[in-house]
């Protein structure tokens, strides 16, 4: 498969990875725009099957090409740092993905990018959602891999803003895989830069490592808490990503040294418009977030861009990939659009029970009579629970010996339409009451888009021993139960002088 060419300012970038600009870790190249692909779909005949693009690449032969060869996708030559470029798309869509070594990640992961055959071939991914960062790495045997984070966008050379993680294999079979995080320094040092504390503390990062379904090799993290690196996981946000496998993954002795890989930059979105063959096509979706037993209605665009009229075989709207079949499908009649037209087309479309919560997402395009390509879009919203609960407590410490009375408000939220009832439970340390209330209580939930406070009065013991005391509430509503928790404390009374 032969990528699309770039197209100035929709998208895409060809990274230029010379040995001058991949040791200045700096970028070059020009923007531009593919179909999205969504390997999901291409067993279904209807609707038509998506298009390899955004940086994806057909499986590569058995060997390389002659690097003189003009057909070469620079995509997949094997060696980055002396090919002429690579494509893939700087916007990443909002996907969460399954941290699950069973499940296909061609199929449920966005990819990055592919580089290199046979042994040495990589497949990185990436994706996010509002708790983490998605990235996995690929490849045909065990390796460490290392992900450099440029949280802010800025250079690998500016700030404090530059987290290294590294995933190694476990020395044992059965063992975790070892993670490190450490952050890159310039201020310190402007002349030389320092390895640093992480602000990103390993225990925010969930890592998933071993054999894939297909039999390779896969290295799976979500990476939470980035924003204390300076990266908000909201649409817009840019920042540089590098990734790195083998011996390229370890830390230089040096800490001066320069990596020898240029960083890519990327930036968060929700939705990916595309343009091939003189075709642009958009999806919208809407509402944005939704709770069980609600759906979404979808929308598609499509406009002949070029100067030729254009002959569309059929129309799409479905879910992609792991959403797929969570959600409806709908297919139109083909047309011939002429320059300048537009054409649009909506569809309302239940979202099935078992689907599970967090962002999914929506894929529309076309299929083209010339050659049978097609061109598709994506747009992601998310599925979120019906309801939640807080817990807090009002006032300061407790002096042991003192007792006390202290307010405690459980507050409940709801984003669901439907009128539904629950039931709080309250959970207290032995032996402390509430004043005239009891623990368990029924409720009405709140209608969407509000809370509503229920106030209990704590009674603290006098006899309670200094320390921590945890508090807990329950709320079991529309089948499923919510937690929240608090704590009292409890000081050492001091003596009156």
């Amino acid at each position: 498969m032969t990528l699309p060419r770039p197209h100035a300012k929709m998208g895409i970038m060809k990274i230029s990875l010379s040995r001058c600009a991949a040791s200045l870790g700096v970028v070059i190249g020009l923007s531009g725009l593919a179909s999205a692909a969504d390997p999901a779909t291409q067993s279904n005949p209807i609707p038509p099957r998506f298009s390899a693009g955004s940086g994806q690449t057909a499986p590569p032969p058995a060997a390389p090409p002659p690097a003189s060869s003009p057909n070469v996708n620079p995509a997949t030559l094997p060696n980055p740092a002396d090919a002429s470029g690579f494509v893939y798309n700087r916007q990443r869509i909002k996907r969460t993905v399954p941290m699950d070594l069973t499940a296909s990640l061609e199929a449920r992961w966005d990819r990055l990018y592919t580089i290199g055959y046979g042994e040495t071939r990589r497949t990185v991914y990436l994706d996010w959602d509002d708790n983490y960062l998605y990235i996995a790495a690929e490849s045909a045997a065990p390796e460490t891999v290392r992900v450099d984070l440029d949280a802010r966008g800025d250079s690998w050379f500016r700030g404090a803003d530059n987290i290294a993680i590294i995933v190694a294999p476990p020395v044992r079979e059965g063992d975790v895989p070892l993670v490190t995080a450490q952050r890159w320094d310039t201020l310190q040092n402007k002349q030389r830069p320092v390895w640093a504390e992480s602000p990103i503390p390993v225990g925010a990062i969930r890592v998933v490592q071993g054999r894939t379904a297909a039999g390779t090799y896969a290295t799976l993290l979500a990476i939470g808490g980035t924003e204390a690196a300076g990266l908000k996981l909201r649409p817009g946000a840019d920042f540089g990503i590098r990734v790195e496998g083998g011996a390229s993954s370890e830390l230089p002795g040096d800490t001066a040294a320069l990596p020898t890989r240029a960083m890519l930059p990327a930036v968060l979105t929700t939705s990916q418009s595309v343009r091939e063959g003189g075709v642009s096509v958009r999806v919208g979706v809407s509402p944005g977030q939704i709770v069980t037993g609600e759906g979404v209605r979808t929308s598609l665009e499509i406009k002949n861009e070029g100067g030729s009229p254009v002959r569309i075989a059929r129309l799409f709207l479905r879910g992609s990939q792991g959403t797929q079949a969570h959600m409806d499908a709908a297919t139109y009649t083909g047309m011939t659009l002429k320059p300048g037209e537009t054409v649009k087309r909506e569809f309302p479309s239940t979202v099935a029970g078992g689907a599970g919560y967090g962002t999914m997402v929506v894929a529309g395009g076309a299929e083209l009579e010339n050659g049978g390509s097609s061109v598709a879009a994506l747009a992601s919203f998310d599925r979120v629970e019906p309801y939640s609960v807080s817990l807090s407590v009002d006032g300061k410490a407790v002096a042991s010996g003192a007792g006390g009375k202290r307010t405690v408000l459980v507050t409940l939220s709801s984003l669901s339409k439907q009128r539904a009832e629950g039931t709080v439970t309250l959970h207290l340390p032995a032996a402390w009451k509430l004043e005239n209330a009891e623990r368990r209580r029924r409720v009405g939930m709140p209608r969407a888009g509000l809370t509503e406070g229920i106030y209990y009065r704590l009674l603290i013991p006098a006899t309670a021993a200094p320390g921590e005391y945890p508090l807990r509430a329950d709320l079991q509503a529309g089948g499923r139960t919510y937690t929240a928790s608090a704590s009292v404390i409890v000081t050492r009374a001091v003596a009156a002088p």
